[in-house]
């Protein structure tokens, strides 16, 4: 070797130990001037930095004849650990067109890039390219294929099953295929066709993985077991891919005696196996031994990644640990708005309202532009810290900012309402979500009914009840008890101690005063939840009162309720059977008022009963007669 060459040498190395590649590539300008032969360059090179090797690729490919298969072999080895695959894929067909034979190397250098960037696609052109020129591929050259397509599984089971001598490499290549697409039972049936081959600990992991994707915990365990089996030693993948099968389909517990059991093993953990123990521990509600494995993560000199953090917050967010998960949002250099979601919900479930607005605005300052979901939760703090006029004021503040709102923003904001019994906002928020077409949910519903039951607006608590039957959305026993509430504010029974009622009022409520003479005697009643009532006295007629709108009034059918035997009450209506066997129905059409669509059937009634909005009848021959909505 010429002292040049020699002095070159000495000169990359010290600078390869330094890792001083700067100072190495001002070395590397000289290469042309000395005319030092590119091979040893280019090695040298590589083992220091592959930006190196662009500075040697760019002299090279204004000469690509002075290239040999070493040299391209070795470039193009150097692109594949570098994450470069379009550049050797670009060099080495150059490489072809400038007459340098590419060899088997050099195409698996290529294939190796292609299957480290997942190009499937080009792994496979370059596999035509090489049976092109009568280049045999060989196992490694198919490995690699295979490899590449970890999104593609079907396409890597085809290539597979074309590959005349696979070994356990080829087998694990594509059981780690199958992993990626969570085609479990493939991957065990990979497996079991491996074991000819001494199938490696990375297989029975590939396989593991592919179960725990594809939610087969038991499954996961078993193929772990089968490794014990064979005499493999598990390790930290190993224990992480149960961990996570287990708590992806809940078993929590198992997952967590894994946990406890992988620390006893004293296995060196990744960020990745770290990361899958505190969701283990999230899934368990074991907040304290998720930070707890988050600082032995930082002592352990393991990189901790939003992942992590986002992870451990969660767990404190589930717990309403609020002062831990603001102790989590400083640590991190740059938290991520999950990060800071996570941390205002952990202040809201615990109604730390103050904590979430001041999460909000270093959000802000933050630059990370609070989103929907964040002014939601500061909106619900506000609301569950009893600050309902604060939360109002922010919600106001947001429909001035132009936010595009959703159905939990007006939810929450109707709750607010509920809180400081403003029912009257509330109904304008319903409003309000109707024109932008949101369809209330119940808990919208149930809040407004509620902010009415406060207010004694007894009218307009059953006027949402009608709304929701229309909207066909379902109340609740939290819906009838709000509106029964509000009836009951305004509502005098009879029998009771009465005050002087408003005509109108009269007329619309619970009050008897105006048939008390009429009730005597009383064998039964039934109550409307819209406010009427009806009594079937000892004489067998009946007397009502209360709203007329829902049932209060039976006028319509004065002359038939006679010898009643059993009277029943929808929402809005009244059916009685009489001792002929006949039914009599009368109050609001909408819910069963009306019987005129079948009036000639309801003979030979022995008993009735009612829904909400329907009436079903059974007859003497023990047939069933129902009528929805329109009555019997």
């Amino acid at each position: 070797m010429s002292g040049v060459r020699i002095a070159f040498s000495c000169a990359l190395g010290t600078c390869q130990r330094a890792s001083e590649w700067i100072a190495a590539l001002h070395l590397l300008q000289r290469v042309d001037e000395e005319k030092l032969e590119s091979d040893v360059v280019i090695q040298s090179a590589a083992k220091l930095c592959p930006a190196l090797v662009w500075f040697i690729f760019g002299s090279l490919r204004c000469r690509p004849r002075d290239m040999d298969a070493v040299m391209l072999g070795t470039a193009i080895r150097v692109c594949g650990k570098a994450f470069l695959w379009q550049d050797a894929w670009a060099l080495l067909f150059e490489a072809q067109a400038a007459t340098t034979r590419a060899s088997l190397i050099a195409f698996n250098s290529a294939l190796d890039a292609c299957e480290k960037a997942a190009q499937w696609q080009q792994a496979l052109q370059l596999l035509g390219e090489m049976k092109r020129l009568r280049v045999d591929p060989d196992v490694v050259s198919q490995n690699s294929v295979i490899s590449s397509m970890a999104l593609e599984w079907e396409q890597a089971m085809c290539l597979f099953r074309g590959v005349q001598c696979p070994d356990a490499i080829t087998y694990t290549t594509a059981i780690s295929a199958c992993a990626a697409a969570s085609q479990w039972q493939v991957a065990c049936s990979l497996l079991r066709a491996s074991t000819l081959h001494h199938s490696s600990l990375v297989a029975y992991n590939a396989a593991a993985s592919a179960c725990a994707n594809g939610g087969a915990w038991q499954q996961t365990l078993r193929v772990l077991r089968l490794a014990q089996e064979e005499g493999l030693e598990l390790d930290a993948v190993s224990f992480s891919a149960a961990m996570r099968s287990c708590s992806r389909s809940s078993e929590w517990q198992i997952a967590w005696l894994l946990c406890q059991d992988l620390f006893e093993q004293t296995l060196e953990l990744d960020i990745i196996t770290y990361s899958t123990i505190i969701e283990t521990c999230e899934a368990a509600a074991k907040w304290q031994a998720a930070l707890q494995l988050l600082q032995h993560a930082l002592r352990t000199s393991v990189r901790a990644d939003p992942i992590m953090y986002g992870s451990a917050m969660r767990v404190c967010q589930a717990a309403a640990q609020w002062e831990e998960a603001l102790s989590l949002l400083q640590v991190p250099e740059q938290p991520t708005e999950a990060s800071f979601v996570s941390a205002m919900s952990a202040c809201e479930r615990a109604s730390c309202w103050r904590s979430a607005l001041q999460i909000l605005q270093d959000m802000t300052l933050a630059r990370l532009g609070p989103n929907l979901i964040a002014f939601n939760t500061a909106l619900s703090a506000c609301a569950k810290g009893s600050q309902w006029m604060r939360a109002l004021l922010f919600f106001e503040g947001l429909w001035a900012a132009v936010v595009k709102l959703d159905v939990i923003s007006y939810g929450t904001a109707i709750t607010a309402c509920e809180e400081g019994s403003n029912w009257s906002l509330a109904m304008s928020f319903l409003e309000q979500m109707e024109s932008r077409l949101l369809q209330p949910s119940l808990i919208a519903c149930n809040a407004s009914i509620s902010a009415c039951e406060k207010a004694a607006q007894w009218q307009q608590a059953l006027q949402l009840l009608h709304e929701m039957d229309l909207a066909q959305l379902k109340a609740d026993i939290i819906s009838f008890d709000a509106a029964i509430s509000a009836c009951e504010r305004a509502v005098v029974r009879f029998g009771g101690e009465c005050r002087q009622l408003p005509e109108i009022e009269k007329k619309t409520s619970g009050d008897s005063s105006a048939v008390q003479g009429q009730l005597q005697n009383v064998q039964q009643i039934q109550a409307s939840p819209s406010g009427a009532f009806a009594a079937v006295c000892s004489a067998g007629f009946v007397v009502v009162w209360g709203n007329a709108v829902y049932g209060g009034d039976s006028s319509a059918v004065q002359d038939q309720p006679r010898n009643v035997q059993q009277i029943q009450a929808c929402r809005a209506a009244f059916a009685a059977v009489c001792s002929a066997g006949f039914v009599v129905v009368w109050g609001n059409a909408v819910y069963g008022g009306d019987s005129s669509a079948v009036q000639d059937q309801p003979r030979n009634v022995q008993q009735i009963q009612a829904s909400a909005s329907t009436f079903a009848a059974i007859l003497g021959d023990g047939s069933v007669l129902v009528a929805v909505t329109s009555g019997l």
